[in-house]
């Protein structure tokens, strides 16, 4: 049907690498997330795709780069829910493709922050540009887009922009030119930062792994001591035993020297008998001992695995009732395009699909720490220090230092025994794990 002269037509491009293999109006894309028609090409794939508004120029005026998952049937993830309309509506600026910078939301650009994970960068290398791969798709027309066109508005509208152009062609230009180059530095920024932060988590992940092997280490040595300790004394307190015995007979040997050489026999055949009932009955101390602390052993790994069942069920009690009770009610209210947000300390605002509410209505720290890439102790100990950045080391008084500290605002960041301590008190990483080694 063809369109009015002031009207833009909008179209999806879908990208596969850097090129553009399937091009549909944005009718076709409904007609897809409605569940109508799958695409099973696109099974099990995450796509890259780019929603775009054309004016009767074949001019691309607004683009908006998202990414869609899809089934294992080819029908796309029911939970989507961008607003590409509104996006493309309050987006910024971006490139000139043909009528003027062009309205742009991307991964580095995005006027909605809780959407900003659902975008994508448009690549910019030479040769590989997408936004010239989107321009020469569009002015192909392979969409088949037809606008109505007033011949004598085109002349008048023709000499209008001649003249226009001709006085504002370089001021325009060299605008653009900052513009794309704002773009440029925005979006290598961006890169630049994920590198950084991927780099950021592999080291924190390392640093909480050689901190739990520490402390597994410091509990074993621990552990070991007191076992050798108590050994000990318990050896020491047999040899005790066994002298007071020695020398009670050896006194008794001697009195009996004089005596006759039976008797003496006799006696030393006590002395063997009464010396093997007390290491018998020694042993058999001990042996029963070390039976009880097995069975003690056994006892409390059958206590255990019986509460992780039980934790187990309760946990599948919850989320039964939680698909009984409010589940339906949650997924018709995300169908309408209503989110789930969290706002949690270091993470930001978190999107919550209906899958999780349970995890996250558990333990949201445990679940923010999730999201971020830290386990549930290393985002706790960041918190404590976020919310009272004081020094919580020990002075030689056993009190805590307490003097106010630098905030770490990314729990990426935050190191304990370096970031939770002062200067007079903060102990190098690489003493630690010098220790370690």
């Amino acid at each position: 049907m063809p369109l009015a002269e002031n009207e833009q037509a909008e179209a999806i491009y879908i990208f596969s690498g850097n090129k553009i293999i399937r091009e549909m109006l944005y009718s076709e894309f409904e007609a897809i997330l409605d569940g109508y028609v799958p695409i099973p090409d696109f099974a099990r794939k995450q796509v890259r795709a780019v929603y775009v508004r054309i004016n009767s120029r074949l001019a691309i005026v607004a683009a908006v780069f998202f990414l869609i998952e899809f089934d294992a049937e080819g029908f796309p993830d029911r939970r989507w829910n961008i607003p590409l309309g509104q996006l493309a509506d309050t987006a910024s600026s971006g490139p000139d493709l043909g009528a003027g910078p062009i309205r742009l939301a991307c991964a580095s650009q995005c006027a909605i922050d809780w959407h900003q994970p659902k975008l994508w960068d448009p690549n910019l290398q030479t040769g590989r540009n997408n936004f010239s791969q989107l321009k020469k798709c569009a002015s192909a027309n392979r969409l088949g887009l037809i606008f109505k066109r007033d011949e004598k508005a085109i002349e008048q509208e023709t000499i209008q922009q001649t003249a226009q152009q001709q006085t504002m062609e370089a001021r325009l230009h060299m605008a653009q030119l900052i513009k794309d180059q704002r773009f440029k530095m925005s979006v290598l920024k961006n890169q630049y930062q994920q590198q950084v932060d991927s780099l950021k988590l592999e080291h924190q992940q390392r640093l909480g792994h050689y901190q739990l092997q520490l402390e597994a280490k410091n509990h074993e040595l621990q552990r070991i001591q007191l076992a050798n300790q108590q050994l000990k004394e318990k050896t020491e307190a047999q040899l005790e035993k066994m002298a007071g015995i020695r020398e009670y007979f050896e006194h008794k040997l001697q009195s009996a020297q004089a005596g006759e050489q039976e008797s003496l026999q006799s006696l030393q055949a006590q002395y063997q008998a009464e010396m093997q009932l007390k290491l018998d009955s020694a042993t058999a101390e001990l042996e029963e001992q070390v039976q009880l602390l097995n069975m003690e052993l056994t006892y409390r790994n059958e206590q255990e695995a019986s509460l992780n069942e039980e934790i187990n069920r309760l946990k599948a009690e919850l989320q039964n009732l939680m698909n009984n009770s409010g589940n339906e009610l949650l997924s018709q209210l995300q169908e309408q395009g209503i989110n789930f947000v969290s706002y949690q300390p270091g993470a930001g605002h978190i999107t919550i699909p209906v899958s999780d509410l349970a995890d996250f209505m558990e333990s949201p720290e445990e679940y923010a720490a999730r999201k971020i890439g830290l386990s549930g102790t290393q985002y706790r100990n960041w918190l404590a220090h976020y919310h009272k950045p004081n020094c919580c080391a020990l002075k030689s008084d056993g009190s805590v230092c307490g003097a106010v500290i630098e905030r770490v605002h990314n729990p990426r960041d935050f190191h304990p025994g370096e970031n939770d301590r002062c200067a007079d008190h903060r102990a190098p990483v690489t003493q630690t794990f010098a220790v370690l080694s």
